[in-house]
């Protein structure tokens, strides 16, 4: 079990294979696997950072409202992957640098910069505008990024470059 009390890795293997006797994670709820902040800091959205839950909501809104934390996150790398060093930061962490987004009040200002240098497509703006949005209710959610003209342009770009035969899926032990 983690520090918050959610299950950890170990705690799902355990309980997989049978271990000390309680019940399979696998077949439990899957809220058992959403932890309410992990990752890297200047990848998270405000309220996983804040460790605040989504308390007014239930079932699947309180879902979304966890999956939200994701898209932030997306949105980020996005952001980074294509600006590059003008989308970001750089840090040096154990001798290592580590190109990061900026921080959250300053991710639309870096946004509405390279749209004037035009240096982003304006769709592009406006997926990773949404998906960065401080507030969850603002935030794209996974019908919205599908949707994005600029996403399904690159994906239509890359397509050639994918096996036409996906091999069969593997049988876990």
């Amino acid at each position: 079990t983690t520090p918050s009390g959610a299950p950890g890795a170990g705690d799902a293997a355990q309980g997989a294979a049978g271990g000390a006797g309680g019940p399979n994670p696998l077949e439990m709820s899957p809220f058992v696997f959403m932890s309410p902040g992990a990752g890297t800091p200047a990848f998270m959205a405000q309220e996983a950072l804040s460790h605040s839950q989504p308390l007014d909501c239930v079932g699947s809104e309180r879902v979304q409202q966890i999956l939200a934390r994701d898209w932030y996150s997306l949105g980020c790398c996005l952001l980074l992957m294509i600006l590059g060093l003008d989308g970001g930061r750089k840090v040096t962490h154990h001798n290592r640098v580590v190109l990061l987004p900026p921080p959250a009040s300053e991710i639309h200002q870096v946004l509405r910069q390279a749209a004037r240098q035009r240096r982003i497509a304006e769709d592009a703006f406006h997926l990773i505008g949404s998906l960065t949005a401080t507030s969850v209710c603002d935030r794209a959610t996974a019908r919205e990024v599908r949707q994005c003209a600029w996403l399904q342009r690159a994906l239509e770009e890359l397509e050639p470059f994918v096996a036409t035969e996906a091999p069969p899926p593997t049988q876990a032990p």
